[in-house]
């Protein structure tokens, strides 16, 4: 892949099971079997993604999960003193390599900090406009090294907001698409379906919407429950399932409300944390992205591979880029109305949907599942960077 070794340094901002910390996971183990790339992993913030990272890296943990909330004057004086040893650790790292890679845009804290190493700098965006916005009024969205490295972007949507927000030559960017080593395997899809479906008592025939993510503004959570309302009302033979955490304690309290509000009842299960699998969408006949803002979300990807075609707000961010007219349907605005309609029409079409949902499944293999092309692109962003 190279013409002469490179040590690159990879920067994430925490380990949660959410899309950036696992996508990052992926393209590690896709790298470190390419000859010429010495990895080493920083990670800002623990969580419970630390396990699967450890397994295959040696890892510099910046702040283990919980720093901070130590309530001895002792274990917090140790736990400072563990982060300036690791953060010396990162530093080394850093004045020895060839290049290093945020696998965010708002590390900029931990940037600023490696900032006087002159590396050339690599930042992978997974972000749209309101979150870019937030992090650059606290300073953590800009950095040395940012506007004059190179930007990998996953989708047109995040390009376009790149652009907008920082004065980066388009030059710069290049895609840089999401990485996943799936290959279809129907008797463990099946399985999947029926275990699920049983650990949650949703009987087989039942269609069943599906959402996922961490419950919050951002994911529409609350447009997810208004949809269910709207849909059950006319068809209560549906079915609506949310996979996530909720993104606080104050969170799951307003939107347990709304479901008590609307009298939803069992007609929508939050299934609380699961463990990542591609498999964790293989139950539903549908699933509904919600998201007021999402960069490329990586759970309609997944359902795709299950043959799950999705539903999504055509405002939503840059998985319109990917749904497109034959792997999905895109609704206008943000119309809970409009949703609904299209969900009660579908859940009456077995056919349309498995016509979406097969087509989904091809469309994500090709582009998210092929190592060649993520190898290219990966070797074009390097060769961008000054490496070779």
């Amino acid at each position: 892949m190279l013409t002469r070794p490179q040590r690159i340094v990879f920067v994430g901002h925490d380990a949660s099971l959410s899309g950036a910390p696992i996508l990052l996971l992926q393209l590690l183990l896709l790298l470190r079997q390419q000859p010429g790339i010495t990895i080493t992993l920083v990670i800002h913030r623990g969580g419970p993604l630390m396990g699967a990272y450890k397994e295959h890296f040696d890892v510099i943990l910046l702040k283990p999960e919980g720093y901070g909330k130590k309530k001895s004057p002792v274990q917090r004086l140790l736990e400072i003193l563990q982060n300036r040893r690791q953060m010396l650790s990162f530093k080394r790292k850093v004045a020895a390599a060839d290049l290093v890679f945020s696998n965010t845009i708002v590390n900029g804290r931990l940037m600023k900090k490696i900032a006087a190493a002159g590396k050339p700098v690599v930042t992978y965006v997974h972000e749209l406009e309101n979150v870019i916005k937030d992090y650059k009024r606290s300073g953590d969205a800009v950095y040395p090294g940012l506007e004059t490295g190179v930007i990998a972007y996953p989708s047109q949507k995040v390009k376009e907001t790149v652009l907008q927000y920082y004065a980066i030559p388009e030059s710069r960017l290049r895609r840089l698409s999401y990485y996943f080593p799936f290959s279809p395997d129907a008797a463990q899809k099946a399985r999947a379906a029926e275990d699920f479906r049983k650990r949650f008592h949703i009987p087989a025939n039942t269609f069943l919407i599906g959402g996922m993510g961490v419950a919050c503004d951002r994911k529409g959570t609350d447009l997810f429950i208004a949809v269910c309302a709207a849909v059950t009302r006319v068809n209560p033979d549906v079915q609506f399932c949310w996979t996530g955490v909720f993104e606080t304690p104050e969170t799951e309290l307003y939107l347990r409300q709304l479901v008590a509000e609307k009298q939803l009842g069992k007609k929508i299960i939050f299934t609380g944390p699961m463990p990542h699998s591609y498999y964790n969408t293989a139950a539903f006949d549908l699933f509904f992205l919600s998201s007021r803002e999402d960069p490329y979300p990586l759970v309609v990807l997944e359902a795709a591979f299950m043959e799950v075609p999705a539903v999504c707000f055509s405002p939503s961010g840059g998985i319109t880029e990917f749904v497109g007219e034959d792997a999905g349907w895109i609704v206008p605005g943000f119309s809970v109305e409009e949703a609904a309609a299209t969900m009660l029409r579908l859940a009456g079409n077995a056919d349309a949907v498995h016509a979406k949902g097969k087509r989904a499944c091809e469309k994500s293999i090709a582009l998210h599942a092929n190592p060649s092309l993520i190898l290219q692109q990966f070797r074009e962003i390097l060769g961008l960077s000054g490496l070779s």
